[in-house]
């Protein structure tokens, strides 16, 4: 109840120029750069975990080709969109996350060289 009575007091011709100002506050400028550097950092640092488990165990049998070559592939598109929109944001995440990928990729072919002797 206390916040709707602090929504009401507040200088607002209606309910959408409230929303409105809250979008701003919120979604443009430094806040909307923040929020996807955080989202990005997130993602690329998400493949991080399998990266050391799998040179750790040297096992990446459940690790699946076509999962990282749609995820490169998905990043690869991002990069080209980033450098369209001019968002350096976009750009650095895709391409350190295509960078991890890579990786993953790398040490799932050397350790399933490792496995069968015949490659992949």
């Amino acid at each position: 109840m206390e916040y709707a009575i602090f929504i009401l007091s507040l200088p607002y011709k209606n309910f959408n120029a409230l929303l409105v100002h809250c979008k701003e506050l919120l979604f443009e400028g430094i806040w909307l750069t923040l929020i996807g550097s955080v989202a990005s950092a997130l993602v690329s640092a998400s493949f991080i975990p399998q990266i050391i488990k799998g040179y750790r165990t040297k096992h990446l049998a459940d690790v699946s080709y076509l999962l990282m070559i749609m995820i490169s592939i998905g990043m690869s598109l991002w990069i080209v969109y980033g450098i369209e929109k001019q968002d350096l944001v976009i750009i650095g995440a895709n391409i350190t996350t295509i960078a991890l990928n890579m990786i993953l990729l790398g040490l799932k072919v050397r350790y399933s060289k490792k496995l069968t002797g015949s490659g992949l």
